[in-house]
């Protein structure tokens, strides 16, 4: 099972990044879509100015004024950052599902553990029954024997 859940696991990520580069196709046929990354570029190059800007020169606390980048440039910028996107969803629920998998697998060894333990449980309990039922038939033969024979122990 784990071999084939592995290997279905690459072949979903190998599947992703062709889903990735579609995208970027899509982009430059559908107007709607190409709006959207358009959209996701500009702010992810505004986003990455701000941290740049901060970075180098914190103490600068003028607006940047660097214009927009032009739109060819934007849809470049999301759909490659909507492909990374789509690319790092699909690692995170492999790595989700392997983990949910390892949970189911470990409440199934707990369960089974859990059974067993039962089961020793009530062998135990049926033993300390028999072992008590056969002293308390020893004492009572003992007993009655010590009784019939006068207070002499055998």
């Amino acid at each position: 099972m784990i071999p084939a859940f592995k290997l279905l696991t690459v072949f979903i990520k190998q599947i992703s990044k062709p889903l990735a580069s579609y995208l970027k196709k899509r982009a430059s046929k559908n107007e709607r879509f190409r709006k959207l990354c358009v959209t996701i570029g500009n702010r992810s190059y505004a986003f990455d100015r701000y941290v740049t800007r901060r970075f180098y020169n914190p103490e600068q606390g003028e607006p940047d004024t660097t214009p927009w980048i032009s739109p060819e440039k934007s849809v470049v910028i999301g759909t490659e950052l909507f492909g990374e996107i789509i690319v790092f969803g699909v690692a995170t629920l492999l790595v989700l599902s392997e983990y949910a998998r390892g949970i189911r697998k470990e409440s199934k060894k707990e369960a089974k553990l859990q059974e067993r333990l039962g089961t020793l449980e009530a062998q135990q309990s049926r033993i300390e029954f028999l072992i008590k039922d056969e002293v308390e038939r020893q004492l009572e033969s003992k007993w009655s024997e010590f009784k019939t024979t006068g207070n002499k122990v055998s």
